[in-house]
């Protein structure tokens, strides 16, 4: 972790060897914390991509080949099922913080995997000869 960041996450400046084991408790503490309240944000984050997912396809339905669409949305289906999946696991664990580091892995697999599913928008939802 960046000396700085350390500074502004626990107001101390140890780093490397002499950081203390109080201190890298402290760390994983706030980790955990950080890694609870991701989770706590994937309701949210699952209701409001649906729903602009859904729009998105309803405006998209007479210019985009509707496979595409409905292949699209399925795949954002999908991931927003595992997630919410995950999040329920996650609660129903209720990991140690050290336990929690994984479970922040999987957070961060599934949000990379939602943002290449927003992120293919722009090549397969894209209307051919929309641009001149």
């Amino acid at each position: 972790m960046p000396k700085a960041e350390l500074v502004a996450t626990t107001g101390t400046d140890k780093t490397g060897p002499a950081m203390g084991l109080q201190d890298g408790k402290e760390l994983l503490l706030i980790r955990a914390d950080q890694i609870a309240l991701a989770y706590s944000s994937i309701p949210m984050a699952i209701f409001g991509g649906l729903l602009v997912a859904v729009l998105l396809v309803v405006f998209q339905w007479r210019v985009i080949d509707q496979s595409i669409l409905l292949g699209w949305l399925g795949c954002l289906l999908l991931i927003s099922a595992i997630r919410g999946w995950l999040a329920i696991a996650y609660a129903r664990t209720q990991p140690t913080p050290a336990q929690s580091i994984v479970w922040g892995r999987r957070f961060l697999a599934v949000t990379l995997a939602a943002a290449v599913a927003w992120g293919s928008t722009g090549i397969l939802l894209f209307p051919v000869g929309s641009v001149p």
